[in-house]
């Protein structure tokens, strides 16, 4: 179901069928998401067992210290390369810094430690199952903050992957116990 609800969602009705792009206008990008999934879902896994005494906490300090570390070092490769400007631009606003600042404590500092938190307590299997909620939150953030409304056919795609994420969780509950039947 999630994945039915991916197609339905890139899906570009107005796309040019017989052009390059078709109705799904795939560039390329997608194989990077899918490599950095599988990146992130090993590396979830190995962080439990390569650091089995830490605290979350800890983990995750961790993970973005050696995150961030990587992505600099990207950036300023990018920027030598004259793909990025060198010196990036630096928030200027009370805005600015205060949604900074939001993306910097909600989504990495707290979004990775519930994250490891998940993985430890859950197992990676049912953590994951929430990762596919991430793109009906991008939608609602999406129209709630910007005022970009979603598409018929991103509603459909969003309700797939509910629909998927709601019956695995659903199979996973007890069954309830049957009375013993009576000798009568």
């Amino acid at each position: 179901l999630f994945i039915a609800g991916g197609v339905v969602v890139i899906y570009d009705p107005t796309g040019d069928p017989s052009g390059a792009d078709g109705p799904f206008a795939l560039r390329g990008g997608e194989i990077l998401i899918i490599g950095a999934t599988a990146c992130w879902a090993w590396y979830s896994l190995m962080a439990q067992r390569w650091l089995a005494g830490w605290s979350q906490l800890r983990i995750t300090g961790m993970t973005i210290a050696t995150g961030s570390v990587a992505s600099v070092a990207i950036y300023i490769l990018a920027a030598l390369a004259g793909l990025a400007p060198l010196l990036p631009t630096v928030p200027h606003t009370a805005l600015d810094l205060g949604l900074f600042s939001w993306m910097t404590i909600g989504p990495v500092i707290l979004g990775f430690f519930l994250w490891h938190y998940a993985v430890r307590r859950l197992g990676f299997v049912v953590a994951s199952l929430f990762l596919n909620l991430t793109p009906v939150v991008a939608i609602l953030i999406t129209a709630v903050a910007f005022a970009v409304y979603p598409t018929p056919l991103q509603l459909l795609g969003g309700a797939l992957v509910l629909a998927g994420v709601l019956q695995s969780q659903l199979r996973r509950l007890p069954l309830p116990a049957r009375a013993p039947a009576s000798a009568e």
